[in-house]
């Protein structure tokens, strides 16, 4: 209860009501503190008790400042008491100047932002400066006074004719011309050593001036990098390390998902009364975005400045630096979603594993999502994440990816409506909640099968009912935070009963996490109808035939491939295509520099399921063409090639220079599927224009 009321306290929802009230009180209205005298006492007495109590229970360390910021609380309440009218005369103003002491509170709810300018003008370059600028104001208005004084030049300094100027007056007028050029001499009809001093000193003020407003965006510069070495305030949050070009697509895919799901705030009230007053599952209030970049570079990403990714905070620095994770809270992340740096080459897995252990020596509960690039190091990564720890095999996802592009050629457009904020996605619930777990006690042997539950989710929700999620053999307690071992899931888990002393939560497909969520607590209220025997529902065959119309989902006839490049997803993808279909022929062509790498060594060990045929100099586009003459090929596949500079350029000038000698070759088959693997997906999308029949020859259908 005290973190919450401190996070509560420390909020800026906060920090922001406590200074209105502030500036409420010192407006100079007699209603204001008469009126809401004993709502400002209320709201900073509570305050400052939850201040002291915050401070003897051992949460809030005492320093000086807090101490003077304690004493700054209990001047200003005493200066709400109405005990203004009971002090004699004089006394009234000492009272009344308590109120000023009101002003000084504001600095404790902006300490920081007031610590960090105070610590940026008072270091020694600045110090410097400003000291060098004033030294030059001081002396050029004391010659210039000194000069007039002199003179004995007569004018009317101080805009008074009835007084007699002095050696101060002339000092002061000269510092006027120095502060700002409207005081230059409005007329040239005077001592021209008066007119040749007044602008002299507003030509030297202008330079002076532009030389402070320099320093003085220099200072605000220096403070916003400060700011962005101070903790974030984020709690239970997502943090993203990695490369700026992988972690844009993650970040920007994570806001739009977050800003698709809003319509769920509109909920809220509805699961409070039901939290509160029903007994129903507790209320679930967070749908911002808590999310934390961290990088190399010392400002953020381009793209972060941008209007939908605003709440997204960006710091500096490695997971392996202890400053590093104090300022992204590490302590207090929720998932961790460690991205690796292929730019690192063999060392990436390396980098990972020591970032990975890094944040669990703060955080040994967090979700951490970990990218690898060599399959061998999952163990590994398990061992030293323990639990909670996914290691991502990205060969074996990409391999298992190109191949189920092989595979079903016209995929893409359901990938897309899957992985991508645009359409729906894989939602789940999981039964976290004591209130949940008793709902679904109640409901114990009424659920028939997994049909049954299906067919109800779809009928009542529009939910697309995936599986369902089974506690372990042990019965572990479930958290927010879910162990990965808690619960098992278990995909479309047909013909079977829904057991309810195992059941942990669903998985479904829907536009939004709002129908699952709501179909869930239906169902655990009682009311949802299940039907023991669910009809065939043809909304249910409407909705699958929706989903995959305009796909050319053919069933590809995978007989001969040809692989071109050196991939680390190759292995993967030969295994996938020989599950598939284990008749398949596969014949790899490599570079020279390509046949000395890793993967040459993996494909070895392959044996004869596998043909490999190095080229040695020649034309690789040709050699394609070649091969493809002289025997039928089902498709080609022209892999990324981790090696080169650019990998997605190289990727495509083979694709461009094989689709070009490919024109004017008669094929033993013909029709030809070409599958490209490219990092960046605009770049696809430019090859797929490039590939037409204006540029290379092809006729529709030839090509796919």
């Amino acid at each position: 209860m005290l973190a919450w009321l401190e996070r509560v306290l420390d909020a800026r929802a906060a920090r922001l009501g406590l200074t209105a009230l502030i500036v409420i009180s010192v407006l100079p209205y007699a209603w204001i503190e008469h009126d809401l005298r004993y709502l400002f006492l209320s709201v900073f007495g509570a305050e400052f008790l939850l201040r002291v109590l915050l401070l003897v229970s051992g949460r809030t360390r005492f320093t000086l400042s807090e101490a003077f910021f304690l004493l700054a609380d209990v001047l200003a309440l005493w200066s709400f008491l109405p005990v203004e009218g009971l002090l004699p005369e004089p006394y009234r103003i000492l009272f009344r100047s308590l109120r000023l002491v009101r002003l000084v509170v504001l600095v404790r709810f902006f300490r920081g932002l007031v610590l960090d300018v105070w610590v940026v003008m008072t270091r020694r370059e600045q110090l410097q400066q400003l000291g060098l600028v004033t030294a030059s104001a001081v002396g050029m208005t004391f010659v210039a006074a000194v000069v007039l004084n002199q003179l004995t030049i007569s004018y009317d300094y101080d805009l008074n004719p009835t007084s007699v100027d002095g050696f101060w007056d002339r000092m002061w007028w000269a510092f006027r011309q120095v502060e700002s050029p409207d005081n230059l001499v409005h007329t040239l009809r005077l001592h021209p050593a008066l007119i040749v001093v007044s602008l002299g000193l507003t030509v030297v003020g202008v330079f002076i001036f532009s030389y402070l407003v320099g320093i003085g965006t220099s200072v605000v510069e220096q403070v916003l990098r400060a700011q962005r070495r101070r903790p974030v305030a984020h709690r239970a949050h997502t943090l993203i390390v990695g490369p700026r070009a992988e972690s844009e697509i993650l970040v920007r895919e994570f806001a739009r998902i977050h800003e698709k799901n809003r319509v769920l705030r509109g909920e809220h009230l509805r699961e409070i009364w039901s939290w509160l007053w029903c007994g129903g599952p507790r209320a679930q209030l967070r749908t911002r975005l808590r999310m934390t970049v961290l990088g190399e570079a010392e400002e953020p990403p381009a793209y972060l400045y941008e209007r939908e990714l605003k709440r997204v905070v960006y710091r500096q620095g490695d997971l392996v630096d202890q400053a590093a994770r104090e300022r992204i809270s590490a302590a207090q992340v929720k998932r961790l979603l460690l991205l690796s740096e292929e730019s690192l080459g063999d060392d990436a897995d390396a980098v990972a594993l020591t970032r990975l252990g890094a944040l669990r020596r703060d955080n040994p509960s967090a979700h951490a999502y970990v990218e690898l690039l060599e399959t061998r190091n999952r163990d590994l990564v398990e061992a030293i994440g323990g639990e909670g720890t996914v290691p991502l095999d990205m060969p074996r996802v990409l391999g298992l990816f190109l191949a189920q592009h092989l595979i079903a050629p016209g995929v893409a457009p359901l990938f897309h409506e899957l992985l991508t904020a645009d359409g729906s996605e894989i939602y789940t619930h999981v039964f976290v909640d004591p209130a949940e777990h008793r709902m679904l006690e109640r409901l114990r042997g009424e659920f028939p099968s997994f049909e049954a539950l299906a067919a109800a989710a779809y009928r009542t929700h529009a939910v697309t009912l995936l599986g369902t999620f089974e506690r372990d053999g042990q019965g572990a307690p479930l958290t927010d935070l879910l162990a990965v071992s808690s619960v098992a899931p278990r995909i479309a888990p047909l013909g079977t009963p829904v057991e309810q002393p195992q059941l942990a939560g669903l998985v479904g497909l829907a536009e939004t996490y709002g129908p699952l969520r709501r179909f869930t607590r239906d169902l655990l209220n009682g009311r949802v109808p299940v039907q023991p025997d669910p009809p065939a529902d043809p909304a249910m065959a409407g909705e699958a035939e929706r989903i995959v119309s305009g796909l050319t989902l053919e069933g590809a006839d995978i007989g001969r491939v040809l692989a071109v490049g050196a991939s680390r997803a190759l292995p993967s993808l030969i295994e996938a295509l020989r599950g598939f279909a284990p008749e398949v022929a596969i014949r790899v062509l490599l570079t020279e520099k390509e046949a000395g790498g890793a993967v040459a060594h993996a494909l070895a060990e392959l044996g004869d399921a596998v043909s490999v045929v190095v080229e040695r100099g020649g034309d690789l586009a040709q050699t394609v063409t070649d091969a493809l003459r002289r025997e039928p090929t089902d498709a080609v596949v022209f892999l990324s090639d981790p090696m080169a500079a650019d990998p997605d350029a190289s990727t495509t000038l083979r694709v461009l220079r094989f689709a070009r000698a490919l024109a004017t070759a008669k094929l033993a088959s013909p029709r030809l599927h070409v599958v490209a693997e490219l990092l960046a997906t605009e770049r696809g999308r430019a090859l797929e224009q490039h590939v037409t029949a204006q540029t290379c020859g092809f006729a529709p259908g030839e090509l796919t």
